[in-house]
Order: C-alpha cells, then sequence, then structure tokens
C-alpha cells in the first residue's frame, strides 16, 4: 500500500508537472505567436511604407524627368527661334546686298547704253557727214569736168 500510494502520489507530481509545464508550453506559445503576430505586422507595415517610398520616389523621378524634357523640349524650341531669327537676319542682308549689286549693274549697263547711244550718234553723224562731204566732192568733182 504505501508502494501504491507513492506510486500514486508520483503518478500525481508527474501529472501535476506535467500540467504545469502544459501551462508553461501554453503562455510560452501564446507568447510567442503574440510576438510572430506582431513581428508579421510590423513586417508588413514595412513592407508598405516600403511600397510607397519606392512610389514616391518613382513619382518624383518621374516628374523629375518630365520637367527635363520639358526644359529640353524648351531649349530646342528657343535654339530653334534663335537660328530662325539669324537666318532671317543673313536673308535680309544678302536680298539687300543682291538688290544693291544688281541696281548698280542696272546702273552701269544703263550708262553703256547712252554712252553707246551716244557713240552711235556720233559714228552716224560722221558718217553721214563723211558721206555728205563724199557727195560735195564728187559735185565738185563733176563741176570741173563739166567745165
Amino acid at each position: 500500500e504505501l508502494l501504491s500510494n507513492s506510486i500514486d502520489d508520483i503518478k500525481q507530481e508527474c501529472e501535476e508537472k506535467k500540467e504545469h509545464l502544459e501551462a508553461i508550453y501554453e503562455e510560452k506559445s501564446t507568447s510567442l505567436t503574440t510576438k510572430l503576430n506582431s513581428a508579421e505586422q510590423e513586417l508588413e507595415e514595412a513592407k508598405d511604407r516600403f511600397e510607397k517610398d519606392i512610389a514616391k520616389m518613382e513619382k518624383k523621378h518621374h516628374d523629375e524627368l518630365e520637367r527635363m524634357e520639358q526644359t529640353y523640349n524648351e531649349n530646342i524650341e528657343d535654339i530653334k527661334k534663335e537660328y530662325i531669327l539669324e537666318l532671317d537676319t543673313v536673308r535680309a542682308k544678302f536680298n539687300s546686298e543682291k538688290k544693291a549689286l544688281n541696281d548698280m549693274i542696272d546702273t552701269s549697263i544703263s550708262q553703256n547704253d547712252k554712252k553707246n547711244d551716244q557713240m552711235l550718234a556720233s559714228l552716224s553723224q560722221s558718217h553721214q557727214d563723211a558721206l555728205d562731204l563724199s557727195d560735195e566732192k564728187h559735185a565738185l568733182d563733176l563741176q570741173k569736168v563739166k567745165r
């Protein structure tokens, strides 16, 4: 009976220790589960913050890239306008100089035409004078012959 009591006491003590260990296990398991859930939530929140930060950076870089592209396009347009203005200035200067040269050529041609006309008139007059003299000489020669 003493042995039986002792075995029952040991069984009872083992049962109590088992219950105590199960309680500790349950407490630790609950604690670890809570910590794990908390860590998972923190990880999820960190992931969300990271994704938001990535989205902000992408938007910032996208906006910056759009601004750079807009500035580039504006600079290209400004350069085009400057070149067009410079080209128009050069073209106007060229046309002005071309007109001045054409005017000089026209004036020179006109003056040469007048000189040529004067020379032609002078030659024509000289020729007529020569013909007249020749006719007079011929008439005189005829009169001499008649006499």
